[in-house]
């Protein structure tokens, strides 16, 4: 449940997300326990779940950019989400969606 950056696990403690990544893809519910007690946080969220449930919504609604993604993925649409959240710029954040 650890956010991957250049291919290295990072595990415990986040600390302070904001600067260290440009995206975090997590697997839900596994990561909740170390995104549920988040402040507001401006990095942009890929939230692959099997379901959506009140939990989840809740979590994601602690970052500015958030998008959610139900398993299984189509992975054409999960590359072009990539795409389109890396290409979003800072006035552009502020968006939560389904996809």
């Amino acid at each position: 449940y650890a956010p991957v950056r250049y291919g290295v696990d990072v595990d415990g403690d986040l600390g302070d997300l904001d600067g260290k990544y440009d995206l975090i893809v997590m697997s839900y519910p596994y990561c909740s326990p170390i995104f549920e007690s988040r402040k507001k946080v401006s990095v942009p969220v890929i939230a692959l779940s099997d379901m959506l449930n009140s939990n989840l919504i809740n979590m994601l609604t602690n970052f500015e950019t958030s998008f959610c993604m139900i398993k299984p993925l189509d992975f054409d649409k999960f590359k072009a989400t990539v795409k389109f959240v890396m290409n979003l710029k800072l006035a552009d954040r502020g968006v939560f969606k389904i996809v």
